[in-house]
């Protein structure tokens, strides 16, 4: 590895750097309006973004510092998962398509739940509050300027990584069918994690000398890139199944819901869940290639 060979660290590293950073100023915009909810999005995507790098630390870092990094920010992640269910509950039902007399009774439903939405948002500010959230991420930003334990060059360490996300994809593919809500979610979480994985190579792998420096950092990111696009198409196909999933669950518990009602909002919920797995499907079908085989997108 030479001087200017580009670094796994200096990936990473940059990837940590500005995650942290923008959680940081997520914090602080909720401190200064804790209605603010597009500060509460930016903190939980912010989160899951680096707790993806730290994925790919492991293999650089003492591993006790980053599992236990991992660790913690995904307790403080779950602060806020029944805040964002609640959320994209309105959001699912608007997809149904229901007769005016059952409009009606969706929407008295979702009035009498307002003040559980308040006080989810309530409890999940207040746990953030109290969490070590900001100690959590200078201790991120101290492991980004830290000099890694091992070192590999960035090029091979991108397709290893990519290897890992991709097999993921692959070994669940098999087992894949439209009832399974299970393995719906895990394949959720693997493509999201191979669309940050890939959105990381792709702003870090510009290091090194030489060149016309705009086209090389252009034609290093372009294959990555495209990683990222093309997972990030099926990370939200399958968001709107999960959330599909999560209003299934949340209507089959309500206490305070009829059962004439309760039947009518899941039957049509599963008819919009078997179209959008469907779709997911045939198109994981057609793009397979893509999605799992390593080097489909090597330029």
């Amino acid at each position: 590895m030479t001087v200017d060979t580009p670094r796994a660290s200096d990936v990473v590293s940059l990837a940590l750097r500005r995650d942290a950073e923008a959680v940081q100023g997520a914090l602080w915009r909720l401190e200064l309006a804790p209605e603010d909810e597009e500060a509460v999005h930016d903190l939980r995507v912010g989160i899951r973004r680096m707790r993806t790098f730290l994925r790919a630390c492991v293999w650089l870092y003492r591993r006790s510092t980053v599992e236990r990094l991992a660790g913690e920010l995904r307790a403080v992640a779950q602060a806020t998962n029944a805040l964002r269910d609640e959320e994209v509950l309105v959001e699912t039902l608007e997809l149904l398509e229901l007769a005016v007399v059952e409009r009606a009774a969706a929407d008295a439903w979702l009035a009498r739940r307002a003040t559980v939405l308040v006080e989810l948002r309530n409890v999940g500010l207040q746990m953030l509050a109290n969490s070590r959230l900001y100690s959590i991420l200078d201790d991120v930003l101290a492991l980004a300027k830290a000099p890694p334990k091992r070192e590999f060059e960035a090029h091979e360490f991108g397709q290893r990584l990519l290897r890992e996300e991709r097999a993921g994809i692959g070994a669940l593919l098999p087992s894949l069918v439209l009832s399974d809500v299970a393995v719906f979610h895990r394949l959720r979480i693997r493509f999201k994690r191979l669309r940050y994985t890939a959105d990381m190579l792709a702003a870090g792998m510009g290091g090194g000398k030489g060149g016309d420096e705009g086209e090389r950092v252009l034609a290093a990111a372009a294959p990555h890139l495209e990683v990222a696009r093309i997972a990030a198409g099926f990370q939200k196909e399958l968001g709107l199944i999960h959330d599909v999933d999560v209003a299934r669950a949340t209507v089959a518990g309500a206490g305070d819901l009829d059962a004439p009602t309760r039947a009518l909002l899941d039957s049509a919920l599963f008819g919009v869940r078997r179209r959008l797995a469907g779709g997911l499907l045939e198109r994981l079908a057609v793009e397979l290639a893509s999605v799992v085989m390593p080097d489909a997108l090597v330029r």
